[in-house]
């Protein structure tokens, strides 16, 4: 028997326009990065409009397809192995489909109840469940490490997990909340002040006296500093310099500009209603506190002032006076217009060359079909 994921990331918009969402990172690994320690072979069936870049599709045979916005807890992954019968699929209390076994992507079936999965099912889950996977993945992780720093403050050593190749100097480590994970070829500057749970993906940088409040993840390459608090930086994108992030979540090759600030608690204390991109509609997460939320390759100017609830589309660059709006579509250039695509490629280019990666062609095709679907 095959296994493989399947994407259906619509309600994760803008930051599944352009990745699976099997592909988001909750935690240090992503949801197929932790599908593969329990099930080395699994495949992945993506989106129509991402399969040039990521569909890794099973043969033609008996599989299992399992939702992409799932997790691989073990008594789920128990039954998939021993209850789920060909022709027979599992769905959520909302009907939305959660597995099925078939010979074929798509492809009917009988559908049965499973209630209580742990899935995802908006975006502020991405946020809310980062501390807890941080502890689960440094389980499948099996890693080891100590701070090697005289000069660094650790308080629950047993709790603090750092690659040898990781540099600290003169930091402030406090693992009694939660484990701290510094991954290879992590920088952790003087002053940087971290409580756990947090992780440091490879090749990031907390820069001189930032402060990583709990359930953090900087994700691979990324340059962190001033105040961050419950959020996932994706990959490959900078929060730099002074300015506070809560409760929210970064794509890939973002940048925000200095001073920039996200405010994630309303004044009158309600719940949050944040935009619903695939359905156009606001809607209520239910939390009381829930920042920003940014699709890749965006980008804030300086001193910038988001709003509870914001929500920023791909390749878009927010700019100008006051708060901006509260949901800014893709390929916006300040508040009124449109960011021509011919630019924001050739941006985009020069963004990847300056971390040697190549921004190829298929990137390129994909950048021009977001900036389609969002003009239309």
């Amino acid at each position: 028997m095959q296994w493989a994921l399947f994407d259906d990331g619509d309600d994760f918009f803008p930051l599944t326009f352009t990745r699976p969402v099997w592909d988001l990172r909750i935690g240090i690994l992503t949801l197929r990065e932790k599908w593969q320690k329990e099930l080395p072979q699994i495949s992945a069936v993506a989106h129509d409009r991402l399969k040039e870049l990521f569909d890794r599709p099973p043969p033609p045979g008996d599989c299992v397809f399992v939702s992409g916005r799932c997790f691989p807890d073990a008594e789920f992954v128990r039954r998939l192995k021993n209850d789920l019968a060909p022709g027979e699929g599992w769905v959520d209390e909302e009907g939305k489909t959660l597995a099925f076994r078939a010979q074929s992507f798509p492809a009917d079936f009988r559908p049965a109840t499973y209630p209580n999965v742990y899935r995802l099912r908006q975006i502020a889950d991405i946020f809310l469940f980062n501390g807890k996977e941080i502890v689960a993945d440094l389980g499948r992780l099996n890693i080891r490490g100590a701070a090697g720093d005289p000069h660094t403050i650790v308080y629950a050593p047993e709790n603090v997990y750092i690659h040898p190749s990781a540099k600290i100097k003169a930091a402030i480590l406090d693992a009694e909340t939660g484990p701290i994970y510094v991954g290879p070829n992590v920088q952790i500057q003087i002053g940087a002040m971290i409580q756990g749970p947090a992780a440091f993906c490879e090749g990031s940088v907390a820069n001189v006296g930032v402060k990583i409040r709990p359930e953090t993840t900087v994700g691979p390459y990324c340059k962190v500093g001033g105040e961050i608090s419950n959020s996932v930086l994706w990959g490959y994108s900078n929060k730099a310099h002074d300015g506070f992030l809560g409760n929210s979540v970064l794509g890939a090759w973002c940048n925000l500009g200095a001073d920039t600030n996200v405010s994630n608690l309303k004044n009158n204390y309600s719940t949050v209603r944040v935009r619903h991109v695939a359905s156009g509609q606001d809607r209520d997460t239910g939390l009381q506190f829930c920042g920003l939320t940014m699709g890749d390759h965006s980008k804030s100017g300086i001193n910038t002032m988001f709003n509870t609830g914001t929500v920023v589309g791909v390749s878009s660059n927010v700019f100008g006076a006051g708060f901006p709006p509260k949901y800014i579509p893709s390929f916006a250039w300040g508040e009124n217009e449109v960011y021509d695509v011919e630019k924001a490629i050739a941006v985009a280019r020069r963004v990847y060359a300056r971390r040697n990666a190549v921004f190829g062609p298929a990137d390129e095709r994909l950048f021009r079909a977001v900036f389609e679907a969002e003009r239309q």
